[in-house]
């Protein structure tokens, strides 16, 4: 009877999506096969609960243990990449551009936090920090907070703070903590391109490169 289950379960699986899992993210392949392995010990509908769990757990790591990217901008345009993904790049002196994976929660608003100041420790000469908020599209109370007293850090280092590329919702949650007062009014124009353009203008306006 097991090997007839076994055989079944095989049967349903598809080898070829597994392996396009696998070429795309080595942790989704794995979570795919925990759960295959789940269903097999424990039954179909257990299994599958188990999996579900198992991906929510690891949700929730993602989001607890966020990557940050510095960008650059892209040259002759007015894109702004991962340093690390691009060959070539334009860094502005004294800026400081940064963008987190994930939506910014009460689950990484510290980390986030201690991350960007230890970026802003790790360079020689920071005068302005912008963050790039297209990839993190929610933010709640804590993290809005967070954002408000990230900026009074930064200000007592005479560094400016400010976020670029908030949606909506993010953008409606820092005005209705008032942290949008603390770091510059934001827009839906408000561009990692505009932020360093605007600060260019007033504080080195010899200096834009080209």
């Amino acid at each position: 009877m097991g090997v007839l289950i076994i055989v079944a379960v095989v049967g349903i699986i598809d080898v070829r999506e597994l392996h396009r899992i696998r070429m795309i993210s080595q942790s989704g392949f794995l979570v795919s096969m925990i759960s295959f392995g789940c269903v097999l010990t424990f039954g179909v509908l257990e299994g599958i609960l188990i999996g579900v769990g198992i991906s929510f757990l690891y949700i929730l790591y993602r989001i607890a243990t966020p990557e940050m990217s510095t960008l650059g901008r892209v040259p002759e345009t007015d894109d702004f990449k991962d340093v690390e993904r691009n060959d070539e790049f334009i860094m502005y002196p004294g800026v400081v551009i940064l963008r987190f994976d994930t939506p910014i929660l009460f689950a990484n608003a510290h980390t986030i936090k201690h991350m960007i100041i230890e970026k802003v420790r790790e360079e020689k000469f920071v005068e302005l920090v912008i963050l790039d908020m297209e990839t993190s599209p929610i933010i709640d109370v804590t993290a809005s907070d967070m954002l408000g007293e990230l900026d009074d850090t930064l200000l007592q280092k005479d560094i400016m703070f400010r976020i670029a590329n908030a949606s909506g919702e993010v953008r409606d949650v820092l005005r209705s903590t008032y942290s949008d007062d603390r770091v510059g009014h934001i827009h839906a124009t408000t561009t990692v391109n505009y932020v360093i353009d605007h600060w260019l203008k007033v504080n080195h306006d010899d200096d834009i490169e080209e």
